[in-house]
């Protein structure tokens, strides 16, 4: 009963935890395997994805608006941490807007049901395209990490939008190139290359950034690239 506790428990709250009974013999194992799939839950079976075809489903099923609620909220908080570095400014909205609606609606369980599911939607869906013009895939999520560092976030508009606009396609054309060199990352001085050309790019760009912190911006634009390296390439 303890480990289909805990199985419940890992495939709501998507702890990643290994089931109880691995560290055991191989007989006990199995007792307790075959138990818990008797009950309902197969251990080799991971947690449903918000992005699963059946999770709406699942939810309904859920024996209460509290559990259909808490099955939502740990879906669109795992599904954020899963993606959260590959477009940080994107899903720390997403997360800001996911703590907004839990502390609005605490203990309100049938509205809290119906708060999540347009989050639950878009979260789906993913950041769709707007009014830059820009690849919400492979160019926005640097857009916003740049404009993030030059406004401190507020929204860019006018000329400012526009530049912002240009290097991101700038910058990102290049990334996509040099990433597509065989075994990138595997290469420390490849990716030095890459830090140091987006350096000198930024900096071209006279009082977009500071020179004091055009170092930090590269680093952590070249994270970036990391994280959406198969989009990048696929681009």
């Amino acid at each position: 009963m303890l480990a289909y506790i805990q199985l419940r428990a890992r495939n709501r709250y998507r702890t990643g935890e290994r089931p109880i009974g691995r560290e055991v013999g191989e007989k006990v194992r199995r007792l307790i395997d075959d138990h818990v799939i008797s009950l309902g839950i197969d251990p080799k079976i991971p947690p449903i994805s918000l992005t699963d075809g059946d999770f709406d489903a699942h939810v309904d099923k859920q024996r209460s608006p509290r559990a259909k609620a808490s099955e939502m909220e740990h879906a669109l908080r795992y599904h954020i941490r899963k993606h959260f570095d590959e477009d940080p400014e994107y899903y720390e909205r997403l997360s800001e807007r996911l703590k907004g609606i839990l502390k609005e609606l605490e203990g309100q369980w049938v509205a809290l049901v119906e708060a999540l599911k347009p989050e639950i939607q878009a979260a789906k869906k993913g950041r769709q395209a707007d009014g830059t013009g820009l690849d919400p895939e492979t160019q926005s999520p640097f857009f916003d990490m740049l404009q993030r560092e030059v406004t401190g976030g507020v929204p860019a508009d006018g000329a400012l939008r526009d530049l912002l606009c240009r290097v991101t396609v700038d910058m990102v054309d290049h990334v996509q190139q040099e990433l597509r060199l065989l075994n990138f990352w595997e290469s420390d001085h490849a990716r030095e290359v890459l830090r140091k050309w987006i350096v000198q790019f930024l900096d071209s760009h006279d009082g977009l950034l500071p020179f004091d912190r055009l170092e930090a911006v590269a680093d952590r634009l070249v994270e970036l690239a990391k994280a959406n390296h198969f989009k990048l390439v696929r681009g």
